[in-house]
């Protein structure tokens, strides 16, 4: 397949990438100053539970598809790192000419809390001009502490409160980290005492464990590749704790206090380009990437034994960037001719194709809906049904590119588009707040 201008784009857009344990956040509810709705917080790279769905999310029941007013909007600097949202503040990642800086802000105001600017110079190689200087990797909220991902492999732990330093591990210079021509993207994760990243080098591995107090060395996983840009997840599967993620050329299962390789899955894509966040359903790991069909992974454990066998292949769940969503007993993502695709999760059939989401959407489940923000800035609300493809509103949220997964708490959506974040209600309709 000929390389395009788009096909390139893919760390950046992975900001995924680009939010850190399943169990992570047994969230408590929190109401905001000026809000009206009742909310869980959205403290990773797609939620929660980093699965793209919204718990506690309050949509209105009927949806107009009138343009959406922001309720704010703040210019930031240049990236792809979605926006985090805990306790009433927002989390992001930018750069500043040759500082990449941790902001947080009111998540009810859009003003400014505080700043933690570093350096963090970087070199763009000339196949990648078009793509910015990051950051692209979304930061990861835990209790009191910011992780942050930069796009040259600095890790950087700041106090979420008075956004002071905690930590620092600059892994190109510590492990001669080298990440692959569009930059670091992986999201941390938070698992345990672990913040686990994709990494690689001559000293590395692929996927590094870094301990979260410290930023000490832990582990290191699949030595000899270069990291995906994949975001990583923890899952039980099977009964066995898992580290799921992308290498450069292959998925694999982690055992996540040691980096143990537990089983792994051949797998390369043109360009290096494994990106996608899988996402689990029972006993089976689903998972696709650059022009290659989405694949079913069955897990089972026999004693200390682990292993993956193919459980399924769907030629028109061809997913690229976009990481897909599960509701029930199905899979949606965007596939086939930038269409979304509903596939029964247990046989691998396809149960409808239909829409053009164009070249990237992130997708957030919230009940018995799924909200659709394209990286044109258009957001689609449609109805959870494997019956049948259906609509239920469509609204222009920005006129600037959007290729930063958009944030859900209650009913406000977040979305970062080049040039700001801005702040929707979704239950009112919005209201200036200028």
């Amino acid at each position: 397949m000929k390389r395009s201008t788009f096909d390139l784009r893919a760390s950046l857009v992975i900001s995924h990438s680009a939010l850190v344990i399943p169990c992570l956040c047994a969230l408590c509810a929190s109401a905001w100053n000026s809000s009206p709705a009742l909310a869980l917080d959205w403290p990773q790279w797609r939620g929660p539970n980093r699965d793209g769905v919204a718990a506690g999310a309050k949509l209105p029941a009927t949806w107009t598809a009138s343009e959406l007013r922001p309720v704010w909007k703040t210019p930031v600097g240049e990236g792809y790192s979605g926006p985090v949202i805990v306790g009433g503040k927002l989390f992001a990642h930018v750069r500043e000419q040759n500082n990449e800086v941790v902001l947080c802000m009111d998540a009810t105001t859009g003003k400014g809390v505080w700043r933690y600017a570093y350096p963090a110079p970087y070199q763009i190689v000339p196949v990648a001009i078009g793509h910015g200087a990051g950051p692209k990797a979304t930061t990861t909220v835990v209790g009191d502490r910011v992780y942050a991902f930069g796009i040259s492999s600095i890790l950087t732990c700041v106090d979420a409160t008075t956004g002071k330093k905690i930590w620092q591990v600059d892994a190109k210079k510590d492990f001669d980290a080298a990440p692959a021509e569009y930059g670091t993207a992986g999201s941390p994760l938070v698992e345990g005492d672990l913040v686990i990243v994709p990494v690689g080098g001559k000293r590395g591995g692929s996927v590094m464990a870094f301990r979260k107090d410290t930023g000490k060395l832990a582990w290191k996983a699949v030595p000899g590749e270069l990291p995906s840009f994949s975001s990583p997840v923890a899952a039980d599967v099977a009964g066995v704790r898992h580290i799921l993620t992308f290498t450069e050329k292959q998925f694999v299962g982690l055992e996540p206090k040691s980096g143990k390789l537990l089983w792994s899955y051949p797998f390369e894509t043109d360009y290096r380009q494994n990106i996608v966040t899988p996402v689990v359903a029972g006993d089976l790991v689903v998972a696709s990437g650059y022009a290659k069909f989405a694949f079913a992974l069955r897990i089972a454990a026999d004693g200390d034994r682990v292993t993956a066998r193919e459980a399924w292949k769907n030629r028109d769940l061809r997913i690229y960037m976009s990481s897909p969503v599960v509701v029930g007993d199905h899979v949606y993502g965007l596939g086939a001719q930038n269409a979304l695709v509903c596939v029964d999760i247990k046989t691998g059939k396809t149960a409808w194709l239909d829409g053009n989401f164009g070249e990237y959407c992130s997708i957030v489940v919230a009940g018995d809906r799924l909200l659709v923000l394209t990286s044109d800035g258009e957001l689609t609300v449609l109805k959870a049904d494997p019956a049948e493809y259906k609509e239920l509103g469509r609204s222009k949220l920005t006129s600037s590119a959007a290729w930063s997964h958009l944030g859900l708490v209650g009913s406000r959506i977040f979305v970062r588009d080049a040039k700001q974040i801005a702040c929707f209600d979704l239950a009112g309709g919005g209201r200036r707040n200028d």
